[in-house]
């Protein structure tokens, strides 16, 4: 069960001029997050989860096929904003996508929008591998998806990646 392998995260900041106090920078989630990304604005916790999904989900399935039912691979995330000004971290809000990110670099943020790159696994009688790109954005504290891309490369499994720009580079 994921809820016995979770912790407590906490993200502090300390302001090293001394003007902070630091009781009030922080901000504290229970999560077994393995992938921690942040910026200059932001920090996002990643964190692998495996979900029953329902025959008629077809959505990350290359070939459409459909089945009884699919244990898949999902990412929980979780989006926090930083204040540089004022050194506050506040969160703002959770989304889930389905597969896991491939390492660290498989997830950026550009413009508040965060890219992530995922190899989304599901198990039943066979395996099926799909590999993925999704955009997300928060709204109403929900990061919701954007836009993806689904199906790259049947057949293979990503290896890396990375987000330079408005590009992604995939190998």
């Amino acid at each position: 069960d994921q809820a016995d392998d979770m912790t407590l995260i906490t993200v502090t900041t300390w302001d090293l001029a001394g003007t902070v106090d630091v009781a009030d920078a922080h901000a504290q989630i229970a999560s077994n997050s393995p992938v921690v990304y942040m910026n200059h604005d932001s920090i996002v916790l990643a964190t692998q989860d495996w979900d029953l999904v329902p025959s008629d989900d077809t959505s990350n399935v290359a070939d459409g096929t459909t089945v009884a039912s699919n244990w898949t691979t999902t990412t929980e995330l979780d989006y926090f904003a930083i204040d540089t000004a004022n050194g506050e971290i506040d969160f703002e809000g959770s989304g889930e996508i389905l597969g896991t990110l491939i390492d660290r670099y498989s997830i950026d943020e550009q413009d508040g929008v965060v890219r992530l790159a995922t190899v989304a696994s599901q198990f039943n009688a066979t395996q099926r591998v799909s590999n993925d790109i999704y955009t997300l954005q928060l709204n109403d504290g929900a990061l919701a998806e954007v836009g993806s891309i689904h199906g790259i490369a049947p057949g293979e499994t990503i290896r890396s990646v990375r987000f330079a720009g408005d590009r992604a580079y995939v190998v």
